[in-house]
């Protein structure tokens, strides 16, 4: 059985304009040392993030890749490389 989760947590207005964090801004999220750790992430570290990702798939020759994906998918965060499918449950 796959378990999904995602979670969620209210932010003040007031938070929110004080950190900047609107509709586009990205976040890096990570398990560490019994944590659940959530950062944003900056322009240059969002650029610098999708272009190691082009660069380690040119350097992959996969037959598996489905080149049919919309581009949405193949640049969003929760599109699952392994399986090829979304990992949220829209």
């Amino acid at each position: 059985m796959e378990y999904k989760t995602e979670f969620s947590f209210p932010l003040s207005e007031e938070l929110l304009k004080t950190l900047g964090i609107d509709e586009d801004t990205a976040f890096e999220t990570y398990y560490e040392d019994g944590r659940i750790r959530v950062r944003v992430l900056d322009d240059e570290e969002l650029e610098d993030e999708f272009d190691d990702t082009e660069d380690e798939a040119v350097d992959e020759e996969d037959d598996d890749i489905d080149l049919s994906l919309p581009e949405k998918c193949v640049l969003c965060p929760n599109f699952c490389w392994h399986c090829k499918k979304c990992t949220i449950d829209i």
